[in-house]
């Protein structure tokens, strides 16, 4: 079992078209998930080597935020998108550092963690091009596919 945090913040400027004055635009992503998961290791000389799968239950999010560049950090986030998810992640298990009677151990877990159901993102596109999204779809669908990595430090009873 595991809990994944995500997030990213992009932050763009330029010149408003209501009024032609510099504005700043924050778009936040946050992507958490709690993960139950199996997998199976083999141990070599250098450590332990395995794979696994997961079953992800989780969140979407997606804010944003405009102002004048010198008001931003007080302004607030609008949530755009808010949706619960359910991924399914494939991952390899690489233990470190874990050999004979070492209670401490490093586990490296590169993984791919692919959702299940699409995720509407037109609202994204509305609050970002407010001024063409109306000639866009009204439905832009996405499956928000995730690369990623995890550093785990492993503690436990020595063995014998």
């Amino acid at each position: 079992m595991s809990w994944v945090g995500r997030h990213q913040t992009v932050s763009a400027r330029g010149v408003a078209p209501a009024n032609g004055q510099e504005a700043q635009r924050d778009v936040k992503v946050r992507s958490n998930s709690f993960n139950i998961g199996l997998g199976g290791c083999g141990t070599s000389s250098f450590g332990q080597f395995g794979a696994g799968v997961s079953m992800d239950f989780g969140s979407f999010k997606v804010m944003t935020r405009v102002a004048f560049p010198d008001e931003i950090s007080a302004t607030e986030y609008d949530k755009i998108v808010n949706e619960l998810e359910i991924y399914s992640s494939l991952f390899l298990h690489i233990m470190v550092g874990n050999m004979g009677n070492t209670v401490i151990g490093v586990i490296l877990r590169p993984y791919v963690q692919l959702p299940w159901f699409l995720v509407d993102v037109a609202p994204v596109n509305d609050a970002i091009n407010s001024y063409t999204s109306s000639n866009d779809p009204w439905q832009i669908q996405t499956r928000a596919v995730v690369f990623g990595g995890q550093i785990l430090l492993t503690i436990h009873g020595a063995r014998n």
